[in-house]
């Protein structure tokens, strides 16, 4: 197996990826870079595959989905959107949630019930269909 330091050296010409005062731009990027790498090999080697597959084939007939992110999530709201896994982006109060919590919750929450309401209107079998072919089109637009 590559070691981190290895890697580092033979992509960016590294021996850190700790940044120092003195690092330009583009030791900067490489340095990133190379840490990015390594956080995204490290999370591909420690996925279980049956796991995943075990997920995938639950969300697909899932009744109910909830995603949440935090900070700086690297999936974002509008990646979602794009890749057409959610319908809508709820915006968030002016300065966000953490700001106004009671606001965010009632727009939250009347977000929500619009959306139950349209299901309501559909059969189980109907929403799973739905579903079904919403996840099977994922990435696809």
């Amino acid at each position: 197996a590559v070691t981190l330091a290895q890697a580092q050296q033979a992509r960016f010409g590294l021996d850190s990826t700790a940044i120092d005062r003195d690092d330009g731009p583009a030791a900067i990027a490489a340095k990133l870079a190379a840490q990015e790498i390594d956080a995204i090999e490290k999370t591909a080697r420690a996925l279980d595959a049956d796991a995943l597959d075990r997920v995938a084939r639950a969300v697909v007939v899932a009744r109910h989905i909830d995603l949440f992110g935090q900070a700086a999530s690297s999936l974002t709201a509008q990646d979602l959107l794009a890749l057409g896994v959610i319908d809508r982006i709820v915006a968030e109060p002016v300065g966000g949630a953490h700001r106004d919590p009671k606001n965010a919750a009632l727009d939250l929450g009347a977000a929500i019930a619009q959306e139950l309401d349209s299901l309501a209107k559909k059969s189980p079998a109907a929403i799973r269909k739905l579903r079904e072919d919403r996840f099977l089109k994922i990435g696809s637009r």
